[in-house]
């Protein structure tokens, strides 16, 4: 039996993946985010991690004084995934949901329960530069097929400037009516929000398709970003596509958690004795803690109202933008509505929440490489001149007559936006926030002054 006082929130950082473990000289991950909260941390970086709150961890603390006593093989998980369908607002009698330790896991899973369904397959999902490293691998061992099967659909043309929703359509159309005339089942991964904030390929077309073929096109949503309502997920789920979330990316969570939702009706016996099992194996204490402290920040962010959101969002995103614009060292990416479906009737999560974009050492530079733009990444929680803040980590966007284009992201997410919401004086509360963002952009660009 572990004592109380034993508890540490090293233990949320002790993972199979090497990036959550604590450098004992930085005192931080590969992140650059330490085992414990710093309010003095502007939390900017959603997109790609944030440092645990002091209520995660209080929840996490909390969730342990109960749980210790249990032998870990009989620590039920229950109770986390109840908690995660109740929040989101599904019918845990007609739901499947599995935990895992991370978003990739969850995909992982998504794509065994396509693979149990037999018959050739192929592959359809957007390109890794915009997903994860990662991703494209745990899809394609899951399924089990080789590189040959795998159709990356390309969301930037090769200088990274955005293609067209139709363009891109157009080559998934073309790419899975070859793959069915060959015979082939096709699984299709719709990334409910890249790296930098896209939809790709169009929620319309994915429709169209699946509903054409429902016997030989499965859809698996790559929405571990968690940016959309509980009206689109529960509209996902619905139309019986495989979801996966995270809590770790836009709700704030400590890196990382993943979830698996998806229809009961349809999976087998066999199949759900093997998630189980697979999900047994791999929510170990470190993973549970990290889905508690999610979920404490889940339950803060659903419980604020949301009728002011959506103005909210109309003010916040072309200040934002405008805040950007004010420094010439950035090349700011336009950001507009995202479009979905017909269905789209003015959801928050139809306004962008990311922000990417570009650095160059002055108006008219040379941009930053990889290498200058992650050690500006890295300073920017550290102490020095100007205010701490995280950013999201530098993306490929493509290259520019073979120079490569990389960029940061300024990020909103859930625990920058549930002060605003539940604060009785609203208007000051959001000032603050703006502020926050002006100020980080400074010493954004300070830093880059510097180098």
């Amino acid at each position: 039996m572990i004592p109380i006082a034993n508890f540490s929130p090293l233990w949320l950082t002790q993972d199979r993946d090497t990036r959550l473990h604590i450098d004992p000289l930085s005192g931080v991950n590969a992140y650059g985010v330490a085992a414990m909260p710093d309010s003095e941390v502007l939390e900017w970086g959603s997109a790609t991690a944030s440092a645990i709150s002091l209520d995660g961890l209080k929840a996490a603390e909390q969730w342990w004084q109960v749980q210790h006593q249990r032998d870990e093989e009989k620590r039920d998980l229950s109770a986390l995934r109840e908690s995660l369908l109740r929040e989101c607002e599904l019918d845990r009698e007609d739901l499947w949901c599995g935990l895992y330790p991370s978003g990739t896991e969850g995909l992982r899973a998504a794509a065994l329960v396509c693979r149990g369904e037999g018959g050739d397959k192929r592959l359809f999902f957007c390109q890794e530069e915009e997903t994860g490293r990662r991703v494209p691998a745990a899809l394609q061992q899951a399924l089990g097929i080789s590189e040959a099967d795998m159709s990356p659909i390309c969301l930037r043309a090769p200088s990274g400037t955005i293609r067209s929703l139709g363009a891109v359509d157009e080559q998934l159309r073309v790419g899975v009516m070859h793959a069915l005339g060959q015979g082939q089942r096709v699984v299709l991964v719709l990334t409910e929000g890249t790296k930098t904030g896209r939809i790709v390929p169009g929620v319309g077309c994915v429709r169209e398709l699946s509903q054409a073929y429902p016997e030989r096109i499965k859809v698996i949503v790559d929405a571990c970003q968690f940016r959309l309502s509980n009206t689109r997920l529960q509209r996902y789920v619905r139309w019986g596509w495989l979801v996966v979330v995270t809590g770790s990316k836009f709700l704030g969570g400590p890196p990382f958690s993943g979830a698996l939702l998806m229809m009961r009706q349809g999976l087998g016996e066999r199949m759900r004795q093997r998630l189980r099992a697979l999900e047994a194996e791999l929510m170990d204490r470190a993973a549970q803690l990290r889905w508690v402290a999610a979920l404490a920040e889940l339950s803060q962010w659903r419980a604020v109202p949301k009728a002011a959101l959506v103005p909210l969002l109309e003010r916040l995103v072309p200040r934002i933008n405008r805040a950007l614009a004010e420094h010439p060292e950035f090349i700011v990416e336009p950001c507009s509505l995202l479009q979905r479906d017909d269905e789209d009737d003015g959801m928050w999560d139809s306004y962008p929440t990311l922000f990417p974009f570009e650095v160059r050492r002055s108006q008219g530079g040379t941009r930053l490489s990889l290498e200058a733009l992650q050690a500006v990444f890295l300073q920017l929680p550290r102490s020095g001149e100007g205010v701490r803040g995280r950013l999201g980590q530098p993306v490929m966007l493509g290259h520019d007559h073979g120079e490569p284009r990389w960029a940061l992201r300024l990020c909103l997410g859930a625990r920058l936006l549930v002060p605003i919401l539940r604060h009785e004086q609203s208007a000051l509360a959001e000032t603050g926030c703006l502020d926050q963002c002006r100020s980080l952009l400074e010493r954004t660009a300070d830093l880059v002054r510097k180098l």
